[in-house]
């Protein structure tokens, strides 16, 4: 397994987004809803000038935002969606954009999603640990609470069929066997 490390720029902004990009693996950015939109253009741009650097975007993680404004970004993946109906999810898998999950982070906040939704719709999902304030970057942990977590209790045995009768689909075809985890600018 090979870590993906993504960073941010200061909220300062006494780093420049080139310098942010060459110590990581590309950007995963705020939620729309708290970045300005020239940032969002300028990240993605930087993003794609420097090589290929990864561009991502936290998206509909405590709050409904604009799919329209995520999809004209074109990120390669978001995470966490789970604020997503089911349309969003179909339209993001329809793009092609794959759904980074953070389990752990997201029980941390009181968030309880049922993560097969996003294989219902055809979602290309990933998993990762959000940011180190939460939970530690350990791949094999997150695993180990998404198996736990999505067999749920024993009653329901419909939504742990479901799971794990489509769990060879949770991948990351562009990305691998990787973990994604997002640090904040340094």
């Amino acid at each position: 397994m090979q870590a993906i490390i993504l960073g941010r720029p200061s909220s300062g902004g006494d780093e420049s987004l080139e310098h942010v990009i060459s110590m990581c693996d590309g950007l995963a950015l705020s939620a729309i809803s708290d970045v300005d939109p020239a940032l969002l253009d300028a990240s993605r741009d930087a993003c794609r000038r420097m090589g290929g650097k990864l561009f991502a975007i936290h998206f509909n993680e405590d709050r409904r935002e604009d799919l329209e404004l995520l999809l004209s970004l074109e990120p390669d993946f978001i995470v966490h969606g789970i604020q997503c109906t089911k349309d969003e999810m179909k339209r993001l898998a329809d793009a092609g954009i794959p759904v980074a999950i953070t389990p752990r982070s997201n029980i941390f906040y009181g968030k309880r999603p049922d993560y097969s939704a996003f294989l219902d719709s055809g979602v290309t999902l990933m998993l990762g640990t959000d940011n180190a304030m939460v939970s530690e970057p350990d791949m094999f942990s997150e695993m180990d609470f998404l198996y736990r977590y999505q067999r749920g209790p024993a009653q329901d045995r419909a939504r742990e069929d479901n799971f794990n009768g489509n769990l060879e689909r949770i991948h990351s075809s562009r990305f691998g066997a990787k973990g994604i985890h997002s640090i904040h600018g340094r």
